[in-house]
């Protein structure tokens, strides 16, 4: 096996910093470089629906979204 040296691809573990989808506070999370945009909800939030489902989740974070949108925190 021949070792080649310049840029490679891989995939990276690091604690990021994200933004709650649904309550709009920071958090940071131990996660790899490629992130989807679902993985992007806090513990408490995630708590809090994790017996939704389906259509019902996202239905619920589209709803939040809009009701983060038109009522921003001061």
């Amino acid at each position: 096996m021949s070792e080649q040296k310049g840029i490679s691809l891989g995939a990276f573990m690091a604690v990021r910093d994200f933004e709650c989808l649904l309550c709009g506070k920071p958090f940071s999370r131990f996660c790899g470089d490629l992130v989807l945009p679902e993985t992007q909800v806090c513990d408490e939030c995630l708590a809090e629906v994790s017996h939704l489902q389906g259509q019902e989740l996202w239905a619920y974070i589209d709803q939040n979204r809009i009701d983060r949108k038109e009522n921003p925190k001061p």
